[in-house]
């Protein structure tokens, strides 16, 4: 698995504008958005979103706010925060797939992505909610 970085988008928000620009590069397939890139696949937040040390926006917020304006591909969370009961949070929000722990290696990370990935698509082909 390898990812193209020409088409990938990091955004560290400083603003709440620097979210509104993530979920637009997120959205860039769809017709409302403005940009011309295509549409992200996968999309990892973190749960806890520091803006300046103003604010914290939560990740599900985003995700939800995504899902809202017609985003379809794999939404994960990235988050030290895996008790059960977070676990049951996140799932509750209807907008995230699953979660990836800030203290998993790079190679295990990558291959939960792969995982989740690939059983999104099998659940959209066959029809079933992922």
């Amino acid at each position: 698995m390898q990812a193209d970085m020409e088409s990938s988008t990091v955004i560290c928000p400083a603003s709440p504008e620097d979210v509104e620009s993530f979920v637009e590069a997120v959205l860039a397939g769809n017709t409302a958005s403005k940009l011309t890139r295509k549409a992200a696949d996968i999309v990892v937040l973190d749960q806890n979103i520091d803006i300046s040390n103003l604010r914290t926006v939560y990740g599900t917020d985003v995700a939800l706010t995504l899902k809202t304006r017609g985003y379809n591909g794999l939404i994960l969370l990235r988050t030290g925060n895996l008790s059960p009961e977070d676990k049951k949070t996140y799932m509750a929000s209807g907008a995230v797939h699953g979660w990836l722990g800030k203290d998993t290696n790079h190679a295990t990370t990558a291959a939960q992505i792969l995982e989740e990935y690939s059983r999104k698509a099998k659940c959209t082909v066959l029809g079933d909610s992922p």
